[in-house]
Parts: C-alpha cells; sequence; structure tokens
C-alpha cells in the first residue's frame, strides 16, 4: 500500500480482512492534513447528479460503510439526510432526479414554500426548488482512517509512518518500492497516493491535476438553528453554474460552508503555500452572506485541502495498461470520499483476483489512451 489516507487505509482494511500479508507506507501519520482525507467531515448523498452510474455504487458503498462501523464500533456516517437546492433546469437539480427516478431512492421535492417552512436558514432565489436526499449524511473523515488503520493493523498488516515513498518500478512478476534508504519487493503494489500520484506512476493519455482548495467554517450566534435535525448537509447551484456546499453543526459549534472547485489553483503538494489569507474564502464569505441566514460574517476557521483531478472528474481505479501488479486508486476530484469503503473492497479485488464484479468501467485507467486514440483516428478523412 503506498498511500493510508481514505482510500488507502479502507484498502488495507479489506486486504487484511481477506488474509493477505499487506505492508502500507504513510509519509506523514494516518488522518495528517497535507492530502485529501482531513477536514472533520465529509457529506455522503445517494441523489448524486453527476452521473446516474455511481448509484449502484453509493447504494454498495452505505453498506460497506456500515460494515466499517459494527466492525470498528465507531459512528461514522450519521444519515441527517441532505439538500440539493438550484433552479429547476441546473444540473444539480436536474441531475439528482434523474438519479432518484431512475433508482427509486427515498426523497422529497420542497418548492421555495417547503423549503421557508422546514429550511428557513437557507435563502432561495425565485423558482429555486430543493430535493431531500434521505439517504444522505455526514461523514467524518479522520476517525474513519483510525479505524481502518487500527483494523487493518490487529488482522496483521505492517504499517509505516513517516515514510515517504520515491519510486515505484513494476517487474514482471513483483515490484519493488523505494522508500527511505531501501527498496521493498511486493507481489502486488496498490497506489493510493492521492495528489503524489504523478510523482509515482504514468497513467497514459491522462494528466492530473492537483487542485489547491481552502476550506472553512462559520459561527452563529444562533447553534441550534445549525443542528443536524434542523440542518442537513447540503449542495446548491448558484445561477452562474457556481455549486457550494454545507455541514451542519457537528457538536463543535462550527458551521463548514465552502466553494466546490471555488478558486482553486493548480499546485504541487510539497510546494504549495499551505497558509490561508483572507482572499482565499472571500468567495465563501460571500456565498455564505449572500444565500445563508444567521451565520456570523466572519470566517472562524479556515485549512488547505487538495483535490486530485482527472481530465474528465471521474475516478482512476485499475490496473495501468500493460502493468498487472499494480493498482492505482483515488484521483477522485472531489467527490471521492463518500465511496472510501466500497473502494477499498474493489482494490482488494483487483489486488487479488485481478478484477471486480462491481461495475468500474467507467474508472478504467485504460479510457484516457483509448481517447486519446479514437481522436487520432478520427482526424482520418480520407476515402
Amino acid at each position: 500500500m503506498v498511500g493510508l489516507g481514505a482510500m488507502g487505509s479502507a484498502t488495507m482494511w479489506r486486504l487484511a480482512s481477506r488474509g493477505a500479508s499487506v505492508v502500507g507506507f504513510e509519509r506523514f501519520e494516518p488522518g495528517h492534513e497535507f492530502g485529501s482525507s482531513h477536514g472533520a467531515t465529509r457529506i455522503f448523498r445517494a441523489a448524486y447528479f453527476e452521473d446516474t452510474r455511481y448509484v449502484p455504487l453509493l447504494l454498495a458503498a452505505l453498506g460497506w460503510w456500515r460494515r466499517l462501523e459494527q466492525e470498528s464500533a465507531r459512528e461514522l456516517l450519521l444519515q441527517v439526510g441532505g439538500l440539493m437546492i438550484g433552479p429547476p433546469d441546473g444540473p444539480l437539480i436536474s441531475g439528482s432526479l434523474e438519479s432518484v427516478r431512475e433508482h427509486r431512492l427515498p426523497h422529497r421535492i420542497l418548492d421555495g414554500a417547503a423549503m421557508a417552512a422546514s429550511y428557513p436558514q437557507h435563502k432561495l432565489a425565485a423558482g429555486d426548488v430543493a430535493i431531500l436526499d434521505e439517504l444522505a449524511g455526514v461523514l467524518l473523515p479522520e476517525p474513519t482512517i483510525a479505524a481502518c488503520v487500527a483494523l487493518a493493523k490487529d488482522r496483521g498488516a505492517a504499517v509505516h509512518t513517516g515514510a515517504a515513498v520515491q519510486r515505484i518500478q513494476p517487474g514482471s512478476t513483483h515490484v519493488d518500492i523505494a522508500v527511505g534508504a531501501g527498496t521493498v519487493r511486493v507481489r502486488h503494489a496498490v497506489v493510493c497516493a492521492g495528489p503524489w500520484v504523478p510523482d509515482l506512476i504514468t497513467i497514459p493519455g491522462c494528466e492530473l491535476e492537483i487542485e489547491r482548495q481552502v476550506l472553512t467554517w462559520f459561527k452563529s450566534p444562533t447553534p441550534e438553528s445549525f443542528a443536524p435535525s434542523r440542518f442537513p448537509a447540503f449542495v446548491r447551484e448558484l445561477a452562474d453554474g457556481t455549486i457550494g456546499f454545507g455541514i451542519p453543526d457537528m457538536g463543535d459549534g462550527l458551521i463548514k460552508v465552502g466553494i466546490h472547485h471555488g478558486d482553486g489553483e493548480i499546485v504541487h503538494p510539497d510546494s504549495m503555500d499551505r497558509s490561508v489569507q483572507p482572499r482565499d474564502y472571500e468567495t465563501t464569505e460571500s456565498f455564505a452572506a449572500d444565500y445563508i441566514d444567521g451565520l456570523l460574517p466572519a470566517v472562524a476557521k479556515a485549512t488547505a485541502c487538495l483535490y486530485t483531478n482527472s481530465p474528465d472528474s471521474h475516478f482512476v481505479v485499475g490496473q495501468i495498461p500493460g502493468v498487472p501488479n499494480v493498482t492505482i486508486v483515488s484521483p477522485c476530484s472531489g467527490h471521492g470520499f463518500k465511496f472510501a469503503p466500497l473502494i477499498g473492497e474493489i482494490a482488494a479485488d483487483l489486488a487479488l483476483k485481478g478484477g471486480t464484479d462491481y461495475a468500474i468501467e467507467m474508472f478504467s485507467p485504460n479510457r484516457f489512451a483509448l481517447s486519446a486514440a479514437s481522436n487520432r483516428l478520427g482526424t482520418f478523412e480520407g476515402g
């Protein structure tokens, strides 16, 4: 295992649970704040506007979240519901409706009057509607990683922290992993290095972008108005296409609000500016002031985070063409955490069996090379 963030720790849990001999390398400590798997909370949602093909995977992931909770005796997913809010003809609402109808997901459609009665914290624009996703909720990332690592270690996995991998060298029957001053030889490598993936492995036809994001939290003079029972997690589309999101006060007096892909700068994780300045969250402060009633205007807390974006914003999960003993996992484009325990099981399938019964064709690393080849063929105009 290379990287023990959300996907790496979940994969290590599933591999160790299936009796595999596993060794995991993490350049910092599991649950660190230098990558993509921190920030106290994440949203789980089933009304997936991005693509209806994700929904069966989300329903499977829900079962794996409950299994992880049971095995670790920790509460990691609080299903408090989630709101999708926006213009009815926008991608968020139309895509979410397609998902809930195609897969018969439990939901409610709320017009402006219903929103004002039930969720008055939201300031809706004229014509906006909302979908209440009854399966949605809030995930706890740091406890999730801790649970996966602890279970994996209990089942025999070896974990090396402060161990930055410098190079991955596949052979015909093995993979050499250069870490520290030495080299470790394994039968199969699972690369879950998030923003460090481009430093370690090349995906033909695919250039990953590492996007700096800033997470922000606000306070309220009436924190009870932002308790999970009164203020579910939400995703909101504005008229200009901006996507904002928010997560309720989970007991610390802070309400998380952010802009998805907002003002993101393309960076390298080792050289990026990790300090946060007021200019980093001006857009988020404006969004909070304009569309949420009851928050204090100033950001109370902020930290930097990273998205690892693929060219089409879909995940990259599978074997690199011609390299069957390396599985790549985790360029998740800012929407992957909710799938973590399922992706762990899928990665374990790929490492142990070379395939999986889960429908992950759209995540194939080979799709970029095939697309490039198709585009080249498509330029031929001869007879």
